[in-house]
């Protein structure tokens, strides 16, 4: 029993609600008989606010997995993504996209030395993909495959606002382990807990990019 939960803060965009269509229409038809899937969506709420939210839908509809997914992510490029996750067998796992802040590195990360001590985590490069499945420090947030059991043992709220969002770039901004985002807490979380987290490269998604210009006779 899977839980499609979907975090979404504003509008859906029309090039999602496409995507997400295209995958729910052919999903529906791999997948019957296989596993019973049911659906929600947070609307109107902080990120962390949503995550929590999907995750008590999940465990009121009695689900064994929680697939969670951003408004802003592509669906339909993954088509058998249930199926690779499931085959994967790991209690935690996420796919492939990439940032859309220019540099489009991998939402992936990893922990390092820090300068002068501690560590730090930054994003992982193109190179640094493992070609298989694998285990990483940190899965990008927008697409989680979750076992539900993971929840039990995890301290609530399972995610909390912290101060400052993932903005590091492959060897050049480092981030400090007290300021980190959602993504990156819950990993940390998770790990200390005697989980891994599995980064499947062959679930590669879309990501949504919105571009934003004031005209004006100046520009």
């Amino acid at each position: 029993r899977v839980f499609l939960g979907i975090c979404s803060f504003q509008d859906i965009p029309h090039e999602i609600y496409k995507s997400h269509m295209m995958w729910a229409l052919q999903a529906g038809v791999r997948l019957k008989g296989k596993f019973k899937l049911s659906f929600g969506m947070s609307t109107r709420s902080e990120q962390y606010r949503a995550r929590n939210k999907l995750i008590r839908a999940a465990q009121q509809e009695k689900a064994d997995f929680l697939l969670m997914i951003d408004d802003d992510q592509t669906l339909h490029d993954a088509v058998d993504i249930i199926e690779k996750f499931w085959e994967l067998g790991q209690s935690i796992a996420g796919g492939l996209y990439y940032n859309r802040g220019g540099l489009y590195f991998p939402v992936v990360m990893k922990e390092i030395d820090a300068p002068g001590g501690g560590k730090h985590v930054r994003f992982i490069t193109r190179e640094e993909v493992p070609k298989e499945p694998a285990p990483v420090d940190v899965l990008g947030g927008g697409c989680h495959w979750v076992e539900m059991e993971v929840f039990d043992f995890l301290t609530e709220p399972h995610f909390w606002p912290y101060p400052a969002d993932d903005q590091g770039q492959p060897d050049v901004v480092y981030l400090p382990r007290p300021e980190v985002g959602l993504d990156v807490h819950f990993c940390m979380k998770a790990r200390a807990a005697g989980y891994e987290c599995w980064l499947h490269p062959d679930v590669k998604l879309g990501h949504l990019r919105h571009e934003r210009e004031v005209v004006t006779e100046n520009s």
